[in-house]
């Protein structure tokens, strides 16, 4: 059964670098992590207990620890980091997160994120699973910790990322999963420090159309509908986009794999159009 589980868990997760634009991880990667487990690991008629401890290391040759540390705090902690997942928080209660669709709830722990290291040198973040969520029978409450630092040596920015909880059942399924999702994560946080990766795309439409018909052909096919892809088609949010026709919304949840996507800008000049979108 767990062997079953994991299987579908990371299909789930990985259908989700196809819209993240980053490369297959698996759960066993240790070109850059090092795994640490094993620890008291017990099977008895498929209930696997134990202390699940998984350790990954990343390398930031172009970022202070303190840059690292933001890049961290909003690309992984406020929006997911790459994961199919959706992050809920709120103002009043930064330090709090619940991560759908598994309804697992986090918290920073006080004061591990503020600037009040005397050396800078190394900057550290602590969080805990405070609600496992029903998808994650077993795990023990109270036993999640985790520490991520963000060292500067040897001429660049090292991040350690250690989490550690005990569990009754699925021993392998949850180390599996935990290996990938914080290895993906981590290396997802690395990506985002390095130059943006770029596409262009060019296509020539034929006939005399004009620029501002396309654009809003574009958007209302492309943008609002899915564009023919065969998957489920995105659910619009926000404002009407007057430059889509009336059908084309500023804002998109895409399912799979749990993303939102943004119109930023648009322009319109005699010869051209564009808009601009984001990847929330």
């Amino acid at each position: 059964m767990a062997s079953t589980l994991v299987h579908l868990l990371i299909l789930f997760v990985g259908f989700g670098q196809l819209w993240s634009f980053s490369p297959p991880y698996t759960p066993f990667n240790t070109v850059q992590g090092r795994h640490k487990s094993q620890l008291g690991a017990d099977s008895s008629a498929g209930e696997e207990s134990g202390i699940i401890s998984v350790s990954i290391q990343k390398r930031f040759p172009d970022a202070t620890p303190e840059q690292a540390r933001d890049a961290w705090m909003d690309y992984h902690w406020k929006k997911g980091g790459g994961l199919p997942i959706y992050i809920v928080s709120s103002d009043e209660s930064p330090k709090e997160r619940t991560i759908l669709p598994t309804l697992m709830k986090e918290q920073l722990l006080d004061d591990q994120v503020e600037e009040n290291q005397e050396d800078q040198s190394c900057v550290e973040i602590s969080y805990k699973v405070t609600d496992a969520g029903p998808l994650f029978p077993g795990i023990i409450p109270d036993t999640h910790s985790a520490n991520v630092t963000f060292e500067y040596t040897n001429q660049a920015t090292v991040l350690n990322w250690d989490v550690s909880f005990e569990t009754t059942k699925f021993y392998t399924l949850y180390e599996a999963v935990t290996q990938w999702t914080v290895g993906t994560a981590a290396t997802t946080v690395q990506e985002c420090l390095t130059l943006p990766r770029r596409l262009n795309v060019k296509t020539v439409i034929d006939g005399d159309i004009d620029p501002f018909l396309a654009r809003k052909e574009c958007l209302e096919f492309v943008w609002a509908s899915g564009g023919g892809l065969p998957l489920i088609p995105p659910i619009p949010f926000g404002d009407i986009l007057e430059e889509g026709g009336g059908s084309a919304r500023r804002n998109l949840l895409r399912i799979p794999p749990l993303i939102t996507e943004s119109i930023v800008d648009t322009a319109t000049t005699e010869k051209q159009t564009s808009f601009e979108y984001r990847l929330n």
